[in-house]
């Protein structure tokens, strides 16, 4: 009220979501503009004068070498995402753990739900 604003209400699973969410997709996407930038230039323009349209040797040539740079990173980061999970018990919520935990006492098959 003091900026004479109301009090937004929104859930813990959406806080926590939209939270996560922002913040990984800012790591993803450095994962992948790391990997584009490790394509050397000289195999784009190689493709280029040879006649290739962009599209073609984007699809051809920069996508595959740039998912080859790009993977491990990506990896790490759902990874990290998946532990990140653990921050949302602060607001209430139960991780991803947590639950495949409750799920795997229930069933009698824990490796189920953690693999």
């Amino acid at each position: 009220d003091a900026l004479g604003w109301d009090y937004i209400d929104i859930s813990p699973f959406v806080a926590g979501t939209l939270t996560i969410g922002f913040i990984f997709g800012a790591y993803m996407t450095e994962t992948f503009r790391g990997g584009i930038l490790a394509v050397s230039s000289g195999e784009i323009e190689a493709a280029l004068a040879f006649g290739m349209p962009r599209w073609k040797v984007f699809l051809r040539i920069t996508f595959p070498l740039m998912v080859r740079h790009a993977l491990p990173g990506f990896g790490n980061n759902w990874m990290v995402l998946a532990k990140t999970t653990a921050l949302v018990s602060v607001i209430g919520l139960h991780d991803m753990v947590y639950n495949a935990g409750v799920a795997g006492g229930s069933t009698r098959q824990p490796f189920t739900f953690f693999l």
